[in-house]
């Protein structure tokens, strides 16, 4: 009888302790829902807390915690994507509307009675010179828009880069002649690496240009091999980039003072990152000493080991 007495006050206190659990444990429920609702609603970055010490309740807190903080990451982005967008449509009204106010300037200048015909000769060629800057600039945004938009083809092949940067070299002659511009050049020849031909020579085209958008007195364009990888560092003085903005260098949109004047669409270096990128290759850039330089990085192209692939 003593027996059966104690297995009855053993359930009794199982019983209790099981509806206490089961209090407390609804208890904790409610109070992750309470703080659930009270996040999502806020947009708060604060995180659920636990109440009640049980192995079922963290689980359930920290998976809601994962998507909290899931939603908050999804928010962010979706906030610096927009912030992004406005920017850009920013950027591009002003870009645009900036040459097309000074074509209606010179054009109601132009249409002035008074004026000899030198000057209207004059004007007419600033007009012409402010096209040709709109034009490019729309080219510029367009071009950006395909790359990113993953409809820019990208087509990979062994290619020689010594070749391709040459013949982007040569275009460019006359130019540093024309600005007095000291060019060194130290290149590996016979590098082949997988590129797409098109891209490469829109890349080096960029980077070229640049040298002279800097108003640099000396360039040096240099290449080696290391490590089964391909390097390529264009390196000129500048007196418009800084320690302060290096950082921004690849930003849509970003230029230096003297380039807005020059109509400078801000955009060159950050299609040439987004097409390095996609060629599978990396690009930094560096200040010092009143230099700037771009270090492309590629892997070399080594036939056996992609015979091996295929």
């Amino acid at each position: 009888m003593l027996i059966l007495y104690i297995v009855i006050i053993i359930l009794v206190i199982l019983l209790l302790l099981t509806s206490m659990h089961l209090i407390l444990l609804k208890k904790e429920i409610k109070n992750i829902d309470r703080q659930f609702v009270k996040i999502m609603n806020e947009s708060t970055n604060a995180r659920i807390n636990k109440g009640y010490v049980n192995h079922d309740a963290e689980a359930l807190i920290k998976t809601l915690n994962q998507c909290i903080d899931q939603t908050n990451r999804l928010a962010r982005k979706s906030k610096e994507s927009n912030d992004v967008l406005k920017s850009t449509i920013l950027n591009m009204s002003h870009d645009i509307r900036t040459p097309l106010t000074s074509i209606q300037g010179y054009l109601q200048l132009i249409d002035m009675n008074e004026i000899t015909v030198d000057k209207r000769k004059e004007y007419i060629k600033i007009i012409t010179n402010r096209i040709n800057s709109l034009k490019n600039m729309m080219e510029s945004f367009f071009e950006l828009a395909k790359v990113e938009s993953n409809t820019f083809p990208i087509h990979l092949e062994a290619v020689n880069l010594h070749e391709i940067l040459v013949d982007s070299l040569g275009l460019y002659y006359d130019l540093f002649n024309e600005n007095s511009i000291e060019m060194t050049l130290d290149l590996d020849s016979n590098v082949f690496m997988l590129a797409d031909i098109k891209a490469m020579k829109r890349v080096f085209d960029n980077l070229i240009s640049n040298i002279v958008k800097h108003h640099a007195s000396y360039a040096k364009i240099s290449s080696y091999k290391k490590d089964g990888n391909i390097y390529i560092v264009f390196k000129n003085d500048t007196c418009n980039i800084n320690e302060k903005n290096i950082d921004k260098i690849f930003d849509k949109f970003f230029t230096v003072s003297n380039s807005r004047a020059e109509k400078n669409s801000g955009l060159g270096l950050t299609i040439t990152k987004e097409l390095v990128q996609k060629m599978n290759g990396k690009i930094s850039a560096d200040y010092y000493n009143k230099e700037i330089s771009f270090k492309l990085q590629f892997e070399l192209y080594d036939q056996k080991k992609y015979d091996y692939r295929e």
